[in-house]
Protein backbone atom coordinates (compact mmCIF):
# COMPACT_ATOMS: atom_id res chain seq x y z
CA UNK A 1 0.00 0.00 0.00
CA UNK A 2 1.49 3.51 -1.12
CA UNK A 3 1.25 5.90 2.50
CA UNK A 4 1.46 9.23 2.32
CA UNK A 5 2.60 10.84 5.78
CA UNK A 6 2.11 14.78 6.19
CA UNK A 7 4.75 15.90 8.60
CA UNK A 8 8.19 14.91 8.66
CA UNK A 9 8.27 14.57 13.03
CA UNK A 10 8.52 12.32 15.09
CA UNK A 11 5.30 10.98 14.67
CA UNK A 12 5.72 10.56 11.14
CA UNK A 13 9.55 9.27 11.17
CA UNK A 14 7.85 6.61 13.51
CA UNK A 15 5.14 5.42 11.91
CA UNK A 16 6.80 5.33 8.76
CA UNK A 17 9.74 3.11 9.74
CA UNK A 18 6.81 0.76 10.95
CA UNK A 19 5.12 0.69 8.15
CA UNK A 20 8.20 0.41 5.77
CA UNK A 21 8.66 -2.53 7.74
CA UNK A 22 5.77 -4.28 7.31
CA UNK A 23 5.92 -3.59 3.39
CA UNK A 24 3.96 0.03 2.75
CA UNK A 25 5.84 2.25 0.45
CA UNK A 26 6.15 5.34 2.54
CA UNK A 27 6.30 8.87 1.38
CA UNK A 28 6.52 12.07 3.45
CA UNK A 29 5.27 15.27 2.71
CA UNK A 30 6.76 18.29 3.70
CA UNK A 31 6.20 22.48 3.33
CA UNK A 32 10.18 22.02 2.29
CA UNK A 33 11.09 19.08 1.02
CA UNK A 34 14.88 19.68 0.28
CA UNK A 35 15.91 20.41 3.70
CA UNK A 36 14.76 16.80 5.14
CA UNK A 37 16.95 13.62 5.17
CA UNK A 38 15.35 11.19 6.73
CA UNK A 39 15.72 8.52 5.19
CA UNK A 40 12.40 8.19 3.58
CA UNK A 41 11.36 10.05 -0.03
CA UNK A 42 10.17 13.35 1.16
CA UNK A 43 8.16 14.81 -1.17
CA UNK A 44 5.92 18.48 -1.11
CA UNK A 45 2.59 17.97 0.71
CA UNK A 46 0.51 18.25 -2.62
CA UNK A 47 2.91 15.44 -4.42
CA UNK A 48 2.55 13.46 -0.87
CA UNK A 49 -1.07 13.34 -0.95
CA UNK A 50 -1.29 13.38 -4.86
CA UNK A 51 0.76 9.47 -5.01
CA UNK A 52 -0.95 7.65 -2.01
CA UNK A 53 -3.67 5.72 -1.22
CA UNK A 54 -4.41 6.46 2.52
CA UNK A 55 -2.99 9.83 3.75
CA UNK A 56 -2.10 10.09 7.67
CA UNK A 57 -1.91 13.89 8.79
CA UNK A 58 1.35 13.55 11.08
CA UNK A 59 1.16 17.75 10.88
CA UNK A 60 1.73 19.57 14.50
CA UNK A 61 -2.13 19.20 15.35
CA UNK A 62 -2.08 23.15 16.13
CA UNK A 63 -1.03 23.85 12.87
CA UNK A 64 -2.62 20.96 10.70
CA UNK A 65 -5.69 22.45 9.75
CA UNK A 66 -4.43 25.84 8.63
CA UNK A 67 -1.71 23.51 6.19
CA UNK A 68 -3.91 21.25 4.74
CA UNK A 69 -6.90 24.01 4.06
CA UNK A 70 -3.98 25.89 2.11
CA UNK A 71 -4.15 22.44 -0.06
CA UNK A 72 -6.67 21.92 -2.78
CA UNK A 73 -9.22 19.92 -1.13
CA UNK A 74 -9.86 17.71 -4.01
CA UNK A 75 -6.29 16.22 -4.30
CA UNK A 76 -7.87 14.67 -1.00
CA UNK A 77 -10.95 13.19 -2.97
CA UNK A 78 -11.69 9.23 -2.19
CA UNK A 79 -8.93 8.62 -0.07
CA UNK A 80 -9.15 8.03 3.71
CA UNK A 81 -7.08 10.29 5.53
CA UNK A 82 -6.05 8.90 8.86
CA UNK A 83 -5.74 11.73 11.58
CA UNK A 84 -3.10 10.99 14.32
CA UNK A 85 -2.55 14.78 15.53
CA UNK A 86 -3.66 15.70 18.74
CA UNK A 87 -4.99 19.37 18.22
CA UNK A 88 -3.69 21.19 21.81
CA UNK A 89 -2.00 24.32 22.79
CA UNK A 90 1.52 24.23 24.65
CA UNK A 91 -0.70 24.11 27.87
CA UNK A 92 -2.06 21.05 26.68
CA UNK A 93 -5.51 22.63 26.30
CA UNK A 94 -7.97 21.52 23.54
CA UNK A 95 -7.60 23.83 20.09
CA UNK A 96 -10.99 22.76 19.27
CA UNK A 97 -13.45 23.16 21.94
CA UNK A 98 -16.38 21.23 21.52
CA UNK A 99 -15.19 19.78 18.24
CA UNK A 100 -12.10 18.11 17.63
CA UNK A 101 -9.15 18.38 14.40
CA UNK A 102 -10.49 15.21 12.43
CA UNK A 103 -13.67 16.82 12.79
CA UNK A 104 -12.44 20.08 11.26
CA UNK A 105 -10.39 18.37 8.67
CA UNK A 106 -14.03 16.35 7.75
CA UNK A 107 -15.14 20.08 6.93
CA UNK A 108 -12.35 21.16 5.13
CA UNK A 109 -11.52 17.94 3.20
CA UNK A 110 -15.35 17.13 2.09
CA UNK A 111 -14.57 14.24 -0.75
CA UNK A 112 -12.23 12.43 1.49
CA UNK A 113 -13.39 10.15 4.83
CA UNK A 114 -11.44 11.04 8.15
CA UNK A 115 -10.79 8.58 10.15
CA UNK A 116 -9.44 9.47 13.96
CA UNK A 117 -7.05 7.36 15.14
CA UNK A 118 -3.40 6.20 17.09
CA UNK A 119 -4.01 9.12 18.92
CA UNK A 120 -4.52 8.04 22.26
CA UNK A 121 -1.53 5.72 23.01
CA UNK A 122 2.18 6.15 22.99
CA UNK A 123 4.03 5.74 19.02
CA UNK A 124 6.14 3.54 20.88
CA UNK A 125 3.64 1.00 21.30
CA UNK A 126 1.42 2.12 18.12
CA UNK A 127 4.65 1.25 16.15
CA UNK A 128 5.43 -1.83 17.77
CA UNK A 129 2.05 -3.84 18.08
CA UNK A 130 3.60 -7.09 19.91
CA UNK A 131 4.96 -4.84 22.86
CA UNK A 132 1.69 -5.30 24.46
CA UNK A 133 0.56 -9.06 23.99
CA UNK A 134 -3.60 -7.76 23.48
CA UNK A 135 -4.02 -3.87 21.90
CA UNK A 136 -6.59 -2.20 20.36
CA UNK A 137 -6.14 1.06 18.73
CA UNK A 138 -9.88 3.37 18.62
CA UNK A 139 -10.61 4.62 15.15
CA UNK A 140 -14.09 7.12 14.20
CA UNK A 141 -15.01 8.75 11.45
CA UNK A 142 -18.55 9.55 9.70
CA UNK A 143 -18.86 6.82 7.59
CA UNK A 144 -18.36 2.81 7.30
CA UNK A 145 -15.91 3.87 4.86
CA UNK A 146 -12.75 4.52 6.83
CA UNK A 147 -13.31 1.00 8.65
CA UNK A 148 -13.26 -1.24 5.45
CA UNK A 149 -9.66 0.80 3.92
CA UNK A 150 -7.83 0.72 7.19
CA UNK A 151 -9.26 -2.13 9.00
CA UNK A 152 -7.53 -4.89 10.32
CA UNK A 153 -7.48 -6.86 7.16
CA UNK A 154 -6.72 -4.23 4.69
CA UNK A 155 -5.41 -1.58 5.99
CA UNK A 156 -1.84 -0.23 6.66
CA UNK A 157 -0.10 -3.11 8.97
CA UNK A 158 2.87 -2.80 11.23
CA UNK A 159 5.11 -5.10 12.67
CA UNK A 160 6.60 -5.58 16.26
Amino acid sequence: MKLGILGTGKVAVMLSGAWRKAGHEITLGSRDPSSKNLGFEVTSLADCVSGADVVVNAILGSAALETVSAMDAELFAGKTVIDVSNATTPQFELTYSGSSLASRLQEALPSANVVKSMNTAAMSVVTRATIVPTNSLFLSGDSGDEARSCGPHQGPRMVG
